[in-house]
């Protein structure tokens, strides 16, 4: 479960920044909420302000969910990686994780 008193190390949120508009072009923030939700990353105020804005803007939506990740804990942005490969966007998540070595 994503602490909320815990703060995402500098090493993921530098992985989530240099990878920011890859991942702003690429994902469909939707692919991806549900599994977030089920796994505590995100609430249920966060999942509905990303579904609602991704009626209107698939970017937009996916700026939304990064910057709620950034103020999440590591474990967010391991459930983060997660809902990538369970959405087929292995790629993606293994682009990210590269960032950390």
């Amino acid at each position: 479960m994503a602490s909320s008193s815990a703060k995402m190390t500098e090493l993921h949120l530098k992985s989530l920044r240099k990878l920011h508009t890859t991942i702003t072009d690429n994902l469909v923030p939707s692919t991806v909420l549900g599994y977030l939700y089920q796994h505590d990353a995100i609430n249920d105020k966060e999942m509905d302000g990303i579904k609602k804005l991704s009626n209107t803007s698939e970017a937009d939506a996916a700026e939304l969910l990064l910057k709620t990740l950034k103020v999440k804990d590591d474990q967010a942005f391991a459930t983060f990686c997660d809902s990538l490969c369970k959405a087929g966007q292995k790629w993606l998540s293994d682009e990210l994780k590269k960032q950390l070595s």
